[in-house]
């Protein structure tokens, strides 16, 4: 199995053990043709008041959150990676390369709200 063979399989029992089927598909394109959401959105400092799951499908990215004290963590993502993140903790992404096409699946409950707060500079 590969990496992202075991990623899926780990999101699908994930998704399975959480009863979560709701999936948003951010895309970043250097091509210029980004037909879902694109992660650009994702670049700036945000947080939201659910918990939420995402899964690298293609590409990759850094996926920075704020600790306790107020600190990044960074955290290099690759296909076939997962994260749950808790809810109200600022985090950002960037792909990892403005040359390739990325995307980020979204996992949020069912019926979510999607309330985004942005961190003001």
């Amino acid at each position: 199995a590969t990496g992202i063979e075991d990623g899926e399989r780990e999101l699908n029992a994930l998704m399975e053990e959480i009863g979560w089927r709701t999936i948003l598909e951010y895309v970043t394109d250097p091509n210029g043709s980004n037909e879902e959401k694109p992660l650009e959105d994702l670049g700036q400092e945000h947080k939201h008041a659910y918990q939420e799951v995402h899964y690298i499908k293609q590409g990759s990215c850094t996926f920075d959150v704020r600790d306790s004290q107020d600190m990044w963590i960074r955290m290099e993502m690759m296909p076939g990676d997962h994260f749950v993140l808790p809810s109200s903790l600022y985090h950002k992404f960037n792909p990892a390369s403005i040359k390739e096409v990325t995307i980020i699946l979204h996992i949020v409950p069912e019926g979510y709200t999607n309330i985004t707060q942005f961190r003001k500079a």
